[in-house]
Parts: C-alpha cells; sequence; structure tokens
C-alpha cells in the first residue's frame, strides 16, 4: 500500500536541516529531487514485484520485430517463447540487435524502439521460424510526481527509509551540509540491500557509480566552504 506523500517526507527531512525549506521556487527544488529518488528506485537494474507487468503476444514466421502498445513499460526484465507444440524456453535480453535473415526458435530479445506514445517494438534474434508466443515480464514506467501532496506510488510504504534518506541527502546538498554524502550513501545501500535478483556485478556497478556522484558532490560542498572561509579570513 501506498499512502505517503512527497509532502510527508519533506516534513520528516526539515527537522535534520533547521526547518531550512526545500521548496523555494513554487515546489522547487525539493519536486525534482524527489522525481530522481523514485527514477533511480524504478529503473535499471532494479525490479520490483509491486511494479511487474506481463504482455503476451503472436509472433509471425520471418517476422523479426514485434511491435506492443504498452503505455506503462519501462523496461524489459524477461522474455520466454512457447513453440507451436507448447514447450516454452526463456530467451536472453539484450540491448539491442541488428537486423539478421537467419530463421529459427527465437534465443534472445531487445527493445528495439519506443516511440514515445506508448508502441515499443521488441526484435528477436533469430526470426521466428514458425508462430511463437512471446512472454514479456516488464517493468512499468512511472509518471513524473507533479505536486509535494503527490504520493510516492508505487513504491509502498514499508519502503519509505530508502526514499526518505534520499531526499534527505538532496537536502542536506542544498545546505551545504557534510552529512549529505552519508545520507545519500545510505539511501544507495538501503535500494541495493531491499532489491531483488541483483548479482554482485550489477550491485557494484550501480553504488560505483552513486557513490561517485556523491563524493563529487562532497568535494564541491568542501571547496565552496573553503573559499568561502577564505574569503572571510
Amino acid at each position: 500500500m501506498t499512502t505517503i506523500t512527497v509532502q510527508q517526507s519533506l516534513n520528516w527531512a526539515q527537522p535534520f536541516i533547521r526547518n531550512a525549506p526545500m521548496a523555494i521556487s513554487g515546489s522547487e527544488p525539493a519536486l525534482t529531487s524527489a522525481n530522481i529518488i523514485l527514477q533511480t528506485m524504478l529503473r535499471p537494474p532494479f525490479a520490483w514485484p509491486w511494479n511487474r507487468a506481463t504482455a503476451q503476444a503472436n509472433l509471425a514466421a520471418g517476422n523479426q520485430d514485434l511491435v506492443i502498445d504498452l503505455a506503462d513499460f519501462g523496461h524489459l526484465e524477461k522474455c520466454s517463447v512457447t513453440d507451436p507444440n507448447g514447450n516454452t524456453r526463456e530467451i536472453e535480453i539484450r540491448n539491442v540487435i541488428g537486423a539478421g535473415s537467419e530463421q529459427a526458435r527465437p534465443k534472445a530479445v531487445a527493445t528495439q524502439a519506443n516511440d514515445g506514445a506508448g508502441n515499443i517494438t521488441f526484435r528477436f534474434l533469430p526470426a521466428p521460424d514458425a508462430g511463437y508466443q512471446a512472454t514479456l515480464t516488464y517493468q512499468k514506467r512511472q509518471a513524473l510526481l507533479t505536486a509535494l501532496g503527490s504520493s510516492w506510488a508505487p513504491v509502498p510504504d514499508e519502503l519509505s527509509h530508502i526514499y526518505n534518506q534520499g531526499l534527505l541527502g538532496f537536502a542536506l546538498l542544498l545546505e551545504d551540509d557534510v552529512r549529505a554524502q552519508y545520507f545519500l550513501q545510505r539511501f544507495a545501500l538501503s535500494l541495493v540491500s531491499e532489491s531483488e535478483g541483483l548479482d554482485e556485478t550489477q550491485k557494484n556497478l550501480f553504488l560505483g557509480h552513486w557513490l561517485q556522484l556523491a563524493r563529487e558532490q562532497q568535494a564541491t560542498q568542501l571547496r565552496t566552504q573553503a573559499g568561502a572561509a577564505g574569503r572571510n579570513t
């Protein structure tokens, strides 16, 4: 269940920043900070049972591309194909697949194109040699939060500790507080610990990228503070 709003998270965070406002210009930068946190939680490599959907479609012999109307499509998680005899097999997910003329039982699939209007093109390799049924399991795309009164949907309330730490990290960044890096790190570590199905490589890549961003932000803060101290001496 999702009931907690962005505003409630801000209310929790504000005592940590001595009640300094995060909504300075309208709802900003609080609203964009919340969107960054939510998008980070819902984008690859993360996959959540509460954000999962499934679609099925028929593959025609010789047709390498399959176009499906999936208005809520975020990213492909798994795919399996069932042959005319009812045998089902999971196939490999790739980033991109080139055109090919070979026909056989498909072994791989890629999200090839998204026209922005909900029409998603999936490309299979090899092109099917008969009629198959594809079952696509995907993570749903979340529309941007538009107001501080918006809930953190689809993230359930029991994971509020993750996005609250991220929002507090951004709030502390705004205040040039050295604690920002700690809470941004806690956000990333909590996110990885709660996620399902990530291998060690995926975890390390995400943590390395996110923590590097946090370190860069911290270094910027320290340079700014040192410069201000130098001017005041």
